[in-house]
């Protein structure tokens, strides 16, 4: 079966924000896994700083010189790793907002 987003390798990038645990349980194909929480302080009051999120994203291999597409549960926590990917100087981002939600009763995402 081929990867139906071939198109990530050169110009974006899919992450799926949830935890491991459930990212492993299930998620859609050609993602990759970036808990969102790496990028905010131990009580998640605020974001950490620019040099700990852009630390942080390169560990997790988020590339934020791509599209990156960020997805997680229902499309809310999603949101917390694309403005720390904005804090590190990400220029192109989106959310899948139908998330894992609507992957796994449809099987693919509404924008293939």
């Amino acid at each position: 079966m081929s990867n139906p987003l071939e198109k990530e390798t050169e110009e974006f990038q899919f992450i799926d924000v949830r935890v491991a645990a459930n990212f492993e349980k299930g998620h859609p194909h050609g993602f990759e896994n970036a808990f969102c929480f790496n990028y905010v302080t131990e009580d998640k009051s605020t974001f950490k700083s620019k040099e700990d999120i852009t630390k942080q994203l390169e560990e997790d291999g988020v590339d934020v010189s791509k599209h990156i597409v960020f997805s997680c549960g229902a499309g809310v926590t999603a949101c917390i790793s694309e403005v720390a990917a904005r804090i590190a100087g990400a220029e192109k981002t989106s959310i899948y907002d139908g998330s894992f939600q609507e992957y796994s009763q449809k099987g693919k995402p509404d924008f293939l």
